[in-house]
């Protein structure tokens, strides 16, 4: 196997987009990578022996200060590594996850940046071979609710100091609800990333609200305390799940 880098006129790159199209990978798609500026987003393909798309991956690099940093693309959940593991056997697959682990390790070593932070997708949960070349390996906690479970289900799963933050803003009189004012969610997402010191990113989040969200990939929510809109949140839906975002 072996990786390359692809951009939109490589002679590689048609291989590609058909094997993201085939396996709706969104965010390794051009609809979410043209969010970006094209000079720092990276999209690269896993090639089988046969030179054959077997999988891809996306990674941010960029220079600030005169130093290289390669980091998860900001608001993308993770590298988006995906790949088509063809072996049968359970131990067959357990190899070629390691292998393909080692080749992305590899990858990324090759490329000596001074700083790198990437955050894998959950199955991608051996590192070993990333640790192996001295990269610091940490969990990254994501959470998955069923929304197809009952009402009373979800809230009896919500810890309870959750379930008192809930019970606190219904008396508060606040109000949540789904919207289609972007320009709004827009403004408070920027005040709260800069409340919290937050990178803003701010051409990236125009980007995806303004260029990329439609009623069919995105979803968004705004609370509001007497008729004021004090809080949202925006979430990209892929494959029927909905991603938090921001």
């Amino acid at each position: 196997m072996t990786i390359v880098e692809l951009n939109k006129s490589s002679a590689g790159y048609p291989d590609l987009k058909q094997f993201v199209e085939k396996h709706a990978l969104l965010f390794n798609s051009e609809q979410w990578l043209n969010v970006y500026p094209e000079a720092s987003i990276r999209q690269c393909a896993i090639l089988n022996k046969n030179n054959e798309v077997i999988g891809c991956f996306i990674y941010f690099r960029f220079k600030k200060k005169g130093i290289t940093f390669v980091i998860t693309p900001p608001f993308s959940p993770n590298s988006a590594l995906f790949y088509v593991n063809p072996a049968e056997s359970v131990v067959g697959r357990h190899s070629f996850d390691k292998d393909v682990s080692t080749l992305v390790a590899d990858y990324f070593d090759a490329l000596s940046v001074p700083y790198f932070n990437l955050y894998l997708p959950y199955h991608a949960a051996d590192t070993q071979p990333f640790t192996w070349k001295g990269f610091i390996s940490k969990t990254r906690y994501s959470y998955l609710i069923d929304l197809h479970k009952s009402e009373e289900a979800l809230w009896n799963n919500l810890s309870s100091e959750k379930r008192k933050s809930i019970n606190k803003a219904q008396k508060d009189g606040l109000e949540v609800k789904e919207t289609e004012d972007y320009h709004t969610v827009f403004n408070l997402i920027m005040q709260s990333l800069e409340r919290n010191d937050k990178d803003r990113n701010e051409q990236v989040i125009k980007n995806i609200l303004f260029s990329f969200a439609n009623k069919k990939n995105a979803i968004a929510y705004m609370a509001s305390n007497d008729g004021k809109a004090i809080g949202a949140s925006f979430c990209v839906v892929d494959r029927n799940r909905a991603v938090y975002i921001f």
